[in-house]
């Protein structure tokens, strides 16, 4: 006889894990190392674990209940959420996504889940961003007309010191990541003309590991730097960029200016596009696309870049 693993859906709190076993009623433990040392004692052998991703409130309970032997796979919540309205339950309560995650996670693509020396590494490398966003946060307000002495002075003063901050960490970065097995990655990604410490950074963190899973229009798409068409019928809708990734964005959107003015293909790039009535930011976005399909090359293929034209 058969035996069918049970389906567990868990919707992820900061406080508590709402648990659903196979759509039955929720039971509810707290999110923290005892709470989910309480629900391997509770969950059946063998259960199949389903969890949204929240921005870091779901590492607690991923962890500890895979190394209790469970098959864990986190969702993304955007198509969890569209799998519920395709089934017409359009009620969200904590204790109704759960349920609807043991329901419908057989049918959802799992995330690729990250290995702990990338999610670490990835950490680092968000938490530079933000100061760097913060610092420069700082300095717009210091510049403010009329503002008072003391307060430009603290702003300012707070701006320098998280600057400080960002250059200590992004040397300890180069420090990991020279350790880690994503040493050759980042590597291969510096070859690339154009591309600096802070784009290698970004894009050796926020691009999926195993990039052989994945085609280049697939990643293109995921950076939200790949225009998707709309049209149906007699409707013809212009080609648009989804978010996608805002911080491989954000990094690629520097260095595609940078392209723009020193790099030959670049250069030649943007003239087409913009002699054929692109604006600026479309055609920006075209080089940044380019730019990320030059790194891809490198990481697929695993060898330096070479100077071939891309295709």
């Amino acid at each position: 006889m058969n035996s069918v693993s049970a389906q567990v859906g868990i919707d992820v709190c900061k406080d508590h894990l709402d648990v659903s076993i196979d759509g039955c009623k929720p039971l509810r433990v707290a999110n923290s190392v005892e709470g989910c040392g309480e629900l391997v004692n509770r969950l059946p052998a063998g259960s199949v674990i389903h969890l949204e991703s929240t921005g870091g409130y779901e590492r607690i309970p991923r962890r500890l209940l895979a190394d209790a032997g469970f098959l864990v796979k986190v969702h993304d919540p955007f198509k969890v959420r569209r799998m519920a309205q395709a089934r017409a339950r359009r009620g969200k309560t904590d204790a109704l996504d759960a349920k609807h995650l043991a329901l419908a996670g057989p049918d959802l693509l799992a995330q690729q889940e990250k290995s702990p020396d990338r999610e670490k590494l990835c950490d680092l490398s968000r938490a530079i961003d933000q100061l760097k966003a913060t610092a420069a946060s700082m300095r717009v307000r210091a510049a403010m007309p009329g503002l008072d002495t003391f307060v430009k002075a603290s702003f300012l003063e707070v701006a320098t010191n998280l600057s400080a901050q960002v250059q200590a960490m992004e040397k300890e970065f180069a420090r990991r990541v020279k350790q880690s097995p994503l040493r050759l990655k980042y590597e291969l990604a510096l070859t690339v003309p154009g591309v600096g410490p802070c784009l290698a950074r970004v894009a050796v963190c926020e691009l999926p590991e195993d990039l052989c899973e994945f085609t280049i229009p697939q990643l293109t798409s995921y950076a939200g730097v790949a225009p998707i068409d709309d049209e149906s019928g007699k409707s013809r809708k212009p080609a648009r960029i989804r978010r996608g990734n805002a911080r491989l964005k954000a990094a690629l959107y520097m260095p595609a200016l940078s392209c723009i003015s020193l790099q030959p293909w670049a250069k030649d790039l943007y003239a087409r596009l913009r002699a054929r009535g692109r604006a600026h930011q479309q055609a920006a976005i075209a080089v940044m696309r380019r730019l990320l399909m030059r790194i891809l090359q490198v990481l697929q293929r695993g060898s330096a870049w070479k100077a071939e034209p891309t295709p």
